[in-house]
């Protein structure tokens, strides 16, 4: 009979752990918290098929790309993959062993551990130490976990439930890419106002909304756009100074960034 796992609930403060990845580099969770990222952890099993589907999503791959330590959006994210069987070895990882259904290593840009007693590592997020395969975490830098579900599947949902939970975006005015379409919010903080700039690739409907701290509707608009490149212009130099949220709808995929206002 297995044993059920005993995860921890949303929000709950984890223990910190370290680990020493199949490189042989160390990693600590406390040293990247206190940098101010937030951590991924995918907790799967080389053998396991659901866990080798979500590996083939590329959606940590591609959210590693983006906000990982060489991010073209920001740097602000630590991407683990925990193999969490204790019996599987290197050959398992590369797709050569007998318990595995493939490659986990090639093409895979985040950092991969496979250690002899993966329950040390696991028992931070669950109570016996077991968990379900896969099972993917989100740990904001203030150390509170949240289970990230497997049928998120786009880097810019994860980005959507990483703001939700952790508060977390990039102040920048640098291009993230969503499954779509490119976008850039500029400048960010703000003194003038704020600019939207838009590279889509099929014509699409744009719904944005502007919240103040309150949850208030300040700014709200929908427009329909070709493809091509578009910028939208949202009037904020008259707003007073702090935070705002920004509700962005491209062709039914939702961005959410914070904005300050300055």
């Amino acid at each position: 009979m297995g044993v059920s796992a005993q995860v921890f609930s949303d929000g709950t403060l984890i223990q910190s752990f370290s680990a020493t990845d199949i490189n042989n580099e160390f990693f600590s969770s406390t040293i990247a918290t206190n940098n101010g990222q937030h951590l991924i952890i995918d907790f799967s099993a080389t053998w396991c098929t659901n866990c080798w589907n979500y590996h083939g999503t590329k959606v940590l791959e591609d959210y590693n790309g983006l906000y990982g330590p060489n991010g073209s959006a920001a740097k602000d994210a630590v991407v683990l993959f925990y193999e969490s069987d204790a019996t599987t070895n290197s050959n398992d990882l590369t797709g050569v062993g007998t318990n595995t259904v493939g490659d986990w290593v090639t093409g895979t840009t985040y950092r991969i551990f496979n250690e002899s007693n993966p329950t040390i590592v696991k028992s931070s997020f669950s109570g016996n130490g077991s968990l379900n395969y896969p099972t993917v975490f989100v740990v904001c830098s203030d150390k509170k976990m949240y289970r990230l579900a497997t049928n998120i599947v786009t880097p810019a949902a994860v980005r959507s439930f990483v703001h939700t939970k952790c508060g977390l975006t990039p102040l920048s005015s640098n291009t993230v890419h969503a499954s779509s379409f490119a976008y850039t919010i500029y400048p960010n903080p703000t003194s003038a106002n704020l600019s939207i700039s838009l590279s889509l690739d099929k014509p699409s409907s744009i719904n944005y909304t502007l919240f103040n701290s309150l949850g208030q509707s300040i700014i709200s608009n929908k427009i329909d756009q070709q493809v091509g490149e578009a910028t939208l212009t949202l009037e904020t130099s008259n707003l007073p100074s702090g935070m705002y949220i920004l509700n962005l709808s491209v062709a039914g995929e939702k961005i959410t960034e914070k904005i300050i206002v300055e």
